[in-house]
């Protein structure tokens, strides 16, 4: 059981792929409300950032699943 929860603190921790994706989102959606501050230009940023989030969120758990079946 430590081995999972350290797996899932691996995984979901501040390393530099988490950091990158997150300085990414802060990115896109900084330009988004204040560079082109437009409807549609936040809109397509939440679609955006949407995608990323589940993108980076489905690697995370299909990693931790494919741990775990091991």
């Amino acid at each position: 059981m430590a081995d999972y929860v350290q797996q899932v603190r691996q995984a979901f921790g501040p390393n530099r792929r988490n950091l990158a994706v997150a300085a990414l989102v802060v990115a896109i959606l900084v330009v988004s409300h204040v560079v082109v501050p437009h409807w549609s230009t936040r809109y397509a940023a939440y679609l955006i950032v949407f995608c990323i989030w589940m993108w980076w969120f489905v690697e995370r758990v299909a990693g931790l699943l494919e741990y775990e079946t091991e």
